[in-house]
């Protein structure tokens, strides 16, 4: 196992197009899953020195969006934006990177135009293949350093609770302790977004993408 620092520019993506508007403070990503073949999950976090349309700075085709903002002072607000998007193109940093079989440690970290990133791959094969993407792509590509991890106990773990977004957290909680999971289920769904204070939809969503996380850890540690 292998962990790489680098960086990335990637113009024309939804961080990288954020990022370098100078109208945000501090920008993360804290979670990237592929669905399938076009099909891409990202979670990330920002804040700003002033209210902003983060949706205005997105280019691919939205299947699910959802934007949660919050006024933390007098001059900063924080935004935390969960989304299904369609990527045709197969041009998302996310993409790439499991294309080439690597995954990155969140969060990810934006400035400007560039995507700061700590990459796990099991072989340095999968850097050569990620070079190779990326060049595909013409994207500026720096390693700022290499580092093997050679016991299994080195390997990070990160926690379950932050590959999810308050609000997924939130809904997959409250879905336990009114005993959703249990067989037969004593609550529907209506019901639970109904006390969320959410729209079924919007609920539903927000526990299927927590439960999508929630999966892909546990296989990831088992495997």
């Amino acid at each position: 196992m292998y962990r790489m620092r680098c960086v990335i520019r990637h113009d024309g993506c939804w961080a990288t197009n954020l990022g370098k508007s100078g109208l945000v403070d501090d920008l993360k990503f804290w979670s990237g899953v592929k669905l399938d073949r076009t099909r891409v999950m990202g979670t990330f976090i920002l804040k700003a020195h002033e209210p902003i349309d983060v949706l205005s700075f997105n280019r691919y085709p939205l299947e699910f969006v959802d934007v949660f903002e919050e006024k933390v002072s007098d001059r900063e607000y924080q935004y935390t934006v969960e989304y299904v998007i369609e990527d045709r193109l197969k041009n998302t940093t996310i993409n790439v990177l499991f294309e080439s079989g690597c995954v990155f440690e969140p969060p990810a970290q934006v400035d400007g135009m560039y995507e700061f990133h700590n990459i796990l791959a099991p072989r340095k094969a999968n850097f050569a293949r990620l070079k190779a993407l990326l060049a595909k792509h013409k994207w500026e590509f720096r390693i700022l350093g290499v580092k093997s991890i050679h016991s299994i106990d080195n390997v990070p773990r990160v926690s379950w609770k932050k590959e999810l977004t308050p609000r997924q957290l939130e809904a997959i909680e409250l879905a336990f302790r009114k005993g959703f999971y249990y067989y037969p289920r004593k609550v529907h769904i209506a019901e639970l977004a109904g006390e969320a204070h959410l729209s079924r939809s919007t609920y539903q969503e927000h526990l299927r993408l927590a439960e999508v996380k929630l999966i892909r850890s546990l296989l990831g540690t088992e495997n």
